[in-house]
């Protein structure tokens, strides 16, 4: 009877043991898990303060990479064909103002050679044949000079602004692809035209300032003018037929 109460005893005690060692093991577990999202937290924390130390944070990288295409990219504008039209009209101003400030710079006093002929009994009538130059040429009208150079000089100079424009910020016009190749050397030829032009203007801006013209080379330079708008409207003529014709496709 007192062996199987000391065996009773010691079961219970062994029990009692077992109960809290598992007590102690849980409790240690709880603790860890507790302890483990801090120090996850804390983790990332450094991540992160690292990160803004180099000044490169996954976001920050992310923000630049998608960005830096847009800067050095492509922008697409539009070229409609009534703003098509409308250059054609500024380019005939153009060529209309060239015109009449050559003429100004180029009149000149002449005089008519005739030559006789009879044309019945006794009646003789002088033929006009030619002209021939009777004096010095006529200075230019200061008023009409600056009315032509006042014309076609906004003109001009908005015109080769757009075409540095074009260059210098990447642009293309917003069509097919197809179309896009088609205009890349017409957009070139476009360019050089326009740069030639605003050329030209300057050196006539100096060349009409007067009192005295240099009339041989205000002449040279309004038909050099006048041949260069002619590249132009071709290249616009061919720009309008490329765009009427994607424009047809798209619909």
């Amino acid at each position: 009877m007192t062996t199987s109460k000391k065996s009773a005893g010691i079961f219970i005690a062994l029990c009692v043991s077992l109960n809290l060692l598992s007590s102690l093991q849980n409790a240690i577990a709880d603790e860890q898990n507790q302890t483990s999202p801090a120090s996850a937290q804390s983790d990332a924390a450094k991540s992160v303060n690292s990160n803004d130390n180099t000044g490169s944070s996954p976001a920050a990288s992310t923000q630049a990479s998608s960005s830096a295409p847009l800067a050095g990219g492509v922008q697409k504008v539009e070229l409609s064909l009534e703003k098509l039209r409308d250059i054609g009209l500024d380019l005939k101003e153009v060529t209309m103002s060239a015109r009449h400030l050559y003429d100004e710079v180029s009149i000149q006093p002449v005089s008519m050679v005739t030559e006789p002929e009879v044309i019945g009994r006794g009646i003789i009538i002088n033929i006009p044949v030619a002209t021939q130059a009777a004096g010095p040429p006529a200075p230019p009208n200061p008023k009409r000079v600056a009315v032509a150079m006042n014309s076609m000089g906004p003109i001009i100079t908005t015109m080769q602004q757009n075409a540095d424009d074009f260059v210098k910020y990447h642009k293309q016009i917003d069509v097919s692809d197809e179309a896009q190749e088609k205009l890349a050397p017409l957009v070139k030829k476009w360019v050089e035209a326009a740069d030639n032009i605003g050329g030209q203007y300057k050196i006539l801006e100096t060349l009409t300032k007067g009192p005295n013209y240099d009339n041989a080379n205000i002449a040279k330079i309004c038909q050099n003018v006048q041949q260069d708008v002619y590249v132009l409207d071709k290249v616009r003529r061919d720009v309008y037929k490329i765009i009427k014709n994607d424009g047809a496709k798209k619909h």
